[in-house]
């Protein structure tokens, strides 16, 4: 929930949804199967990283406790398009001065911030790694937005394994997170007081999906395991027609 008062949350139903259910369920499934642990036992933080939206959610004994996502898809993670984490009171200023026009500042949230708002160039993390690796100096705006992209990415993950309490997973999934290591390490290095530790090489060279690239001593895997929606929503759907069936 928010912490709003509780009329006009259950006036509006407001409450925080999270989004991305369908990825996190459907790899947080299959971690807890390679890891051979019952689903209803396994802790993780599942990692969605796409090249459009992205989100975090944080798992305990099988279930979702929280999701960088809110009542909409804006909270949370830095994203292509998307600002992620604002100060109320910063949209109530950009309203003020739209004259209250609300489609005006919804159109610049989702369509014009985040990484293309940051870099002012390209709305894929990929290019603004790329330009902030090989040539930081004579691009200052691709490298603030991908330090603000991994900071943001960090502190979330660091948030997350700490309410999770007994990780036994970090995943990650969806464009960005099954393929730019770089991401990856910069997420999990130097996280060893959660008991984390990232291989570099098997890192950069995960092999087919899915792969545990975290060292051979740390307590927490590292998996990348490339996203289903599809396998998910057709496993929820036929167990949805069993359940029925054995109502009837």
């Amino acid at each position: 929930t928010y912490a709003i008062p509780l009329d006009i949350a259950e006036q509006f139903s407001i409450r925080k949804y999270g989004y991305h259910g369908i990825s996190h369920q459907y790899v947080v499934t299959e971690a807890a199967k390679l890891l051979k642990r019952p689903l209803s036992e396994f802790n993780a933080v599942s990692c969605h990283l796409g090249s459009g939206g992205a989100s975090l959610c944080a798992v305990r004994n099988g279930c979702s406790i929280d999701n960088t996502m809110g009542v909409s898809p804006l909270q949370g993670l830095i994203m292509s398009t998307r600002c992620g984490d604002l100060d109320p009171g910063l949209t109530l200023r950009l309203l003020a001065n739209a004259g209250g026009d609300s489609r005006v500042v919804m159109n610049a949230f989702n369509k014009d911030s985040g990484v293309l708002g940051l870099s002012g160039s390209s709305a894929d993390i990929r290019d603004s790694l790329d330009l902030a690796n090989n040539a930081p100096a004579t691009n200052p705006d691709a490298l603030i937005a991908t330090q603000a992209y991994l900071c943001r990415l960090k502190k979330y993950l660091g948030a997350y394994l700490a309410i999770v309490k007994n990780p036994h997973a970090v995943i990650f999934t969806d464009t960005i997170g099954e393929s730019v290591p770089d991401i990856r390490f910069h997420a999990c290095s130097e996280m060893d007081y959660f008991g984390l530790g990232i291989d570099y090489e098997k890192n950069r060279n995960p092999g087919t999906l899915p792969s545990d690239v975290a060292t051979r001593d740390s307590s927490i895997r590292i998996l990348v395991i490339a996203t289903n929606e599809e396998l998910s929503i057709a496993r929820s759907t036929f167990k949805a027609f069993e359940q029925e069936k054995y109502r009837t």
